[in-house]
């Protein structure tokens, strides 16, 4: 398969608790011409899996809350519901991740887990690529605290 896109050039721009850099590309339109120079800064991404807990006895889906400082100027709440998430760690498999990171999130076990799809949830600006799975959980009433 031929590439319909071609890179110019590509520079870091930042390396933090995020990385950055700026992609110069052109690419191949529908019409098969190509675009003039396109300039993009890009956050480098995280190899994500996440999972939907759900509890098929009381029909319910798990969610989680966490603070995001992304949302700080446009959301009112203190936290945000999500679904659980985390990166894979290196030689580790999505289903693991997912399975791990429901326990540590939820203190439920997944015991059943089915993939739904792979996704780019920002691909505009972001390299990021997440793993999303249903995972069948038994839930318990109340709320989980840190220990």
């Amino acid at each position: 398969m031929k590439l319909k896109y071609k890179i110019i050039n590509e520079k870091d721009l930042y390396s933090g608790f995020f990385k950055l850099k700026k992609i110069e590309f052109i690419h191949q339109k529908h019409d098969g011409s190509w675009s003039s120079q396109v300039d993009r800064e890009i956050f480098g991404g995280a190899h994500v899996s996440t999972l939907l807990p759900y509890d098929p006895q009381k029909n319910e889906i798990v969610l989680i809350q966490q603070f995001r400082a992304g949302v700080i100027s446009r959301y009112d709440e203190d936290y945000l519901y999500e679904i659980v998430a985390g990166i894979i760690d290196a030689n580790e498999l999505a289903e693991d991740t997912a399975k791990r990171e429901c326990l540590e999130e939820t203190g439920c076990v997944v015991n059943k887990i089915t993939p739904i799809q792979g996704y780019f949830p920002a691909p505009g600006s972001s390299e990021s690529y997440y793993h999303l799975f249903l995972g069948e959980i038994n839930s318990f009433e109340g709320e989980r605290t840190s220990s």
